[in-house]
């Protein structure tokens, strides 16, 4: 029996009190052909294109699926235990990898990624962009030692946000609000653009939220992971249930006509949600997989 990868990394040594109650052990179901399948989909980015670019953090690995469903594994070489990602609006790929301790950015014309260490890492859990390529890393460190930085495109980080719970998600609003999902308080706090940090929504019953992501109209959405389901929070602050009937989700990505991608990580396949509700699964090819020479893999119809 082979054991999945987040079972063998306690038994390695690796950050437990990381990994429980947040990354549960995936369900390994049999899925029809059509669903891009992984063995623990996590982080979600949306390129401008349209592609998808998926953390699979069993197998240490970052895969972009195109509009036109082929699979090219972009990133493998370093990674230990991928959780996040985020794509630059130049093409900037930025991974956040909690068993390296470290950000791996991979530039578009790039052949290896470099390693970005902020201000020392943890457990880097989760990374967003701004367009001018500032970075925001979620840290979720040991306790009520999780953390923000934020790291310019120059290099210069500094911590913005400090004793937090297990930060597991970060988003960014249109006016420099980062938002970030704290696991263990289940709580989604809102740090503002000068510096003040507040609750983002009262009264929420959460369950380990994980993912997060900004609609171009400002909606935010959750990924309540452990409630198996997918949360909207309106800029009026209204809450409503868009998705039920996941399995541990955790990723997220919006398009700008409302269409949410969910990694649904207890199911280990990529899901789309549309602004309706509806939720299929993402599809993807027949697997024909050959390896280039920088040691990525394509996987083509």
């Amino acid at each position: 029996m082979t054991l999945p990868f987040t079972l063998l990394w306690l038994l390695s040594g690796g950050p437990a009190s990381h990994l429980a109650p947040s990354h549960p052990a995936p369900q390994h179901r049999p899925a029809p052909a059509v669903q891009a399948e992984f063995g623990y989909p996590d982080g979600v980015a949306l390129g401008r294109d349209g592609s998808l670019y998926v953390v699979d953090t069993d197998n240490s690995v970052v895969k972009k699926i195109s509009p036109a469903g082929e699979i090219t594994t972009v990133l493998s070489a370093n990674l230990k235990y991928p959780t996040g990602v985020a794509l630059g609006l130049d093409g900037t790929l930025y991974v956040a990898d909690a068993g390296s301790r470290a950000v791996w950015r991979l530039a578009p014309a790039a052949t290896a990624a470099d390693k970005l260490t902020g201000r020392g890492f943890t457990f880097p859990s989760a990374v967003a962009v701004t367009p001018d390529g500032t970075l925001y890393v979620a840290d979720a460190g040991a306790g009520a030692g999780g953390s923000v930085q934020k790291i310019s495109p120059a290099g210069q980080a500094e911590v913005v946000a400090k004793n937090l719970h297990k930060p597991s998600g970060l988003a960014l609003g249109a006016d420099g609000t980062v938002y970030v999902a704290e696991s263990t308080t289940n709580t989604i706090l809102q740090l503002t653009p000068t510096g003040q940090t507040s609750v983002a929504a009262q009264g929420l019953a959460l369950d380990q939220p994980h993912g997060l992501a900004v609609g171009t109209d400002g909606v935010l959405y959750v990924a309540d992971s452990y409630h198996h389901r997918v949360l909207t929070i309106s800029p009026t602050g209204r809450v409503a249930t868009l998705a039920e009937g996941l399995s541990y989700p955790s990723g997220l990505a919006v398009d700008a006509a409302g269409t949410v991608y969910v990694a649904d990580t207890g199911h280990g396949v990529l899901k789309r949600v549309s602004a309706a509700g509806t939720i299929s699964a993402v599809p993807a090819p027949a697997l024909d997989i050959k390896a280039s020479a920088a040691g990525s893999q394509s996987t083509k119809p």
